[in-house]
């Protein structure tokens, strides 16, 4: 049975913070190629002319359907040998194990093939036919909130240990939080990363372990559960998908205008349209919303989501903060939870002194030096005293004479 030293609990060698900070250097790197090779992509379909001749041969609508979907897939294939280098790196750090694909930067490239040409016509929809052209939206939104967590926790399974299940129990009904039970996911045959997280909202809500942080005892799966439950009881994940809505809806409804102000001039489109009071044959302007802007307007997506992305990681940061307090108070073992972050990081090789910009643009659980300072700092809540029993209590019978010994 290992030991587990009080002193060193929260302390990081100079080694650990050294190769910690190398990797997310890297990775720091492999993000800033990903959203240059975007851009390029972008620019690329736009210069080169291949909107143009792509918008001559559908209807406006379907029109920016391929050419978004064009572009989404160049910047993608462009973006593959990225993510091949960041999946090496992470076995040469033994993060992953055997010959395995970057499986994540795989699926959101296609859902972004899939997902981002579907905005942007929508986008072009309600600048022609106005905001009634969003009720597929508005209706689809509910229900992919409530199927994608049936979908991503597919493959976990609840936990069957009697023990832990018991002590599971005892913190979700001190929690006060209405959920049936802890779900483990099988991922340590290729992988050594650590993780627990919340999705969905009630009741299609889930709480997910990664078994590589179950097999490091009760101390640290407690803690890592206690933390999920305070974003839980704290409504996390609803406050957190009100703020991702509002902020795609202000983004929305700011790139139509953009849209439905677009010039009219420099675009041209070889044929015999009515222009003015005449027919002009030859090349003639197109009319806005002319789709050839299509990958301009996916730049400018590009551009605001980096410019948001420090408001939206310091409000995530600030909730992982509260769940973290949540958890030391409701577990009332800060050197557990101390314990727990300790691992994390060496587990993640997360970036144990993270630059300013780091903090702004990717920070979004805070440091683990910070986190550990906090829980330790926070003061735990007085221990509750049984309730006193109910109902008549005998008399206390009265002391007789004391009888002398012998």
């Amino acid at each position: 049975m290992a030991v587990i030293d009080r002193e060193t609990i929260g302390r990081f060698t100079d080694e650990e913070r050294a190769r910690a900070a190398a990797f997310a250097r890297r990775r720091y790197v492999r993000f800033v190629w990903r959203q240059a090779i975007y851009a390029l992509a972008f620019v690329g379909v736009y210069a080169s002319g291949l909107s143009r001749t792509m918008s001559t041969q559908a209807s406006d609508t379907q029109a920016v359907w391929n050419i978004a979907a064009a572009c989404l897939a160049i910047g993608w294939v462009m973006t593959l040998p990225v993510a091949f280098i960041g999946a090496r790196d992470e076995r040469a750090q033994g993060l992953s194990h055997g010959l395995r694909l970057p499986v994540r930067p795989l699926v959101w490239g296609v859902l972004s093939i899939l997902v981002g040409p579907a905005w942007v016509q929508q986008v072009w929809q309600v600048v022609i036919d106005g905001y009634g052209q969003m009720s597929t939206t508005i209706v689809a939104l509910p229900i992919a909130i409530l199927l994608v967590p049936f979908i991503v926790t597919a493959s976990a399974h609840p936990i069957d240990d009697p023990p832990t299940v018991a002590r599971m129990a005892s913190l979700i009904r001190r929690s006060r939080v209405r959920l049936d039970g802890i779900r483990v996911r099988k991922v340590m045959r290729g992988s050594r990363r650590q993780n627990a997280f919340v999705i969905g909202v009630w009741p299609t809500r889930r709480l997910v372990v990664f078994d590589t942080l179950a097999a490091d005892g009760p101390i640290c799966l407690d803690a890592a559960v206690a933390h999920e439950l305070g974003h839980m009881r704290l409504h996390h994940t609803i406050k957190r998908l009100a703020v991702f809505i509002v902020v795609i809806g202000v983004v929305f409804v700011g790139t139509v205008a953009v849209v439905d102000h677009l010039p009219d001039v420099a675009l041209w489109r070889f044929g015999i349209v009515p222009f003015h009071r005449s027919f002009i044959s030859g090349w003639v302007p197109i009319l806005a919303p002319d789709p050839t802007y299509v990958p301009l307007v996916l730049l400018l997506w590009g551009a605001l989501g980096i410019l948001l992305r420090p408001v939206l990681v310091g409000f995530i940061r600030m909730q992982e903060r509260q769940a973290d307090v949540f958890g030391v108070r409701l577990t009332r073992d800060p050197l557990g939870f101390s314990l727990l972050l300790q691992r994390l990081a060496l587990s993640n090789l997360a970036d144990l002194e993270p630059s300013r910009i780091a903090r702004l643009l990717f920070a979004t659980h805070g440091s683990i030096p910070d986190r550990i300072a906090w829980v330790r700092a926070e003061p735990l809540p007085p221990l509750e005293s049984p309730p006193a029993p109910r109902g008549p209590q005998p008399a206390a019978s009265a002391p007789g004479p004391e009888r002398p010994p012998g």
